[in-house]
């Protein structure tokens, strides 16, 4: 497989969700796949994951029930908060750079 470019942009949209969207490039050097169905894996199904990705993540966050993730963010709390505040730190520089192409946003 060959990656030439990949990128994520995190979006934050104003009634608090965030919009993900992933570009790539990528040659999988599988010759006996048709463009189409690669192409469809990528968008399809990727989309899939992403979606099962969101829910769990709300689960997790709502507490409902006591899973692995709900623990360790309990036993780890200190890395947690770190986490938290070095995403929420990023945040606005990731968005900047794709409004921005590429270039971080000029001092206001």
């Amino acid at each position: 497989t060959q990656v030439k470019h990949a990128a994520v942009s995190l979006v934050p949209l104003a009634n608090g969700g965030t919009r993900i969207m992933a570009f790539g490039n990528v040659d999988p050097k599988l010759a006996v796949l048709p463009t189409w169905l690669i192409n469809w894996v990528a968008t399809k199904v990727c989309y899939v994951g992403v979606w099962q990705w969101d829910r769990h993540a709300r689960r997790i966050s709502e507490g409902k029930k006591d899973c692995a993730h709900r623990v360790a963010m309990r036993e780890k709390k200190d890395f947690y908060e770190w986490m938290t505040g070095r995403v929420n730190s990023c945040t606005a520089t990731f968005h900047a750079k794709a409004y921005f192409g590429g270039a971080l946003a000029p001092e206001a």
